[in-house]
């Protein structure tokens, strides 16, 4: 039900178009030999490359939703 709830709140606040490059840009950069500060800088650039445009604090708003819907997967 969280990733669920998760899901379309981000969707709403971001846009499905968003929201998808923002969950694919996570999961491309998932390694568990990375640290968090390598996997954000990666990823970051990954969305500025399928050309994101959105304020910084919005992609990191898309990062952060991503990494937990990722998260919540991974414990169920």
């Amino acid at each position: 039900m969280k990733k669920f709830l998760l899901d379309r709140l981000a969707a709403y606040l971001l846009g499905s178009k968003v929201w998808g490059q923002a969950q694919a840009a996570v999961q491309i950069v998932e390694e568990p030999h990375k640290t968090g500060a390598q996997k954000r800088a990666e990823a970051l650039d990954l969305l500025k490359s399928f050309g994101v445009g959105l304020m910084g604090f919005m992609l990191n708003l898309a990062l952060e939703l991503a990494v937990a819907k990722l998260r919540f997967g991974a414990d169920r």
